[in-house]
């Protein structure tokens, strides 16, 4: 179990994302439901494109499920707030039966704690990619 309090993550009240909206046509999921886009727990960074809340207490939540050996190998998680539950997790080392165990791990809390996933890419070396990836298939629990 993590040993590092789990960061609060701040939510807007509803009319401010309600005027925020507005200025979307009403468009909710272009609207950031938090004051932080990321936070940094246990050593790894959990980013969301939108500064969703729901989505960044989603990635703390499979964080969390994670043994202290995995963990240890993430360097960051981001979510494509634009695609829905669609994760990329930067990984600092490269072995791929563990890539795909935390990929596993990260696809199930996703399934259990919301409506599942667009996909996962676990991926080593250069953020622009170039480096080894696994992709795991979208999961939507059904």
């Amino acid at each position: 179990m993590p040993h590092q309090p789990r960061p609060r993550i701040p939510v807007f009240e509803k009319e401010v994302m309600a005027a925020e909206a507005r200025r979307f046509g009403g468009d909710y999921d272009k609207v950031s439901s938090s004051s932080v886009g990321s936070v940094n727990w246990l050593g790894v960074t959990v980013r969301s494109r939108y500064a969703d809340a729901g989505e960044m207490e989603l990635m703390l939540d499979m964080l969390a499920a994670l043994t202290d050996g995995q963990r240890s190998s993430v360097a960051e998680i981001f979510c494509d707030s634009k695609r829905g539950n669609d994760f990329t997790v930067q990984l600092s080392v490269w072995e791929p039966i563990s890539a795909r165990m935390i990929g596993d791990t990260l696809g199930r809390v996703a399934c259990e704690r919301s409506h599942g996933h667009s996909g996962i890419m676990l991926r080593h070396g250069d953020v622009l990619g170039g480096g080894p990836t696994i992709e795991i298939e979208p999961d939507f629990g059904e």
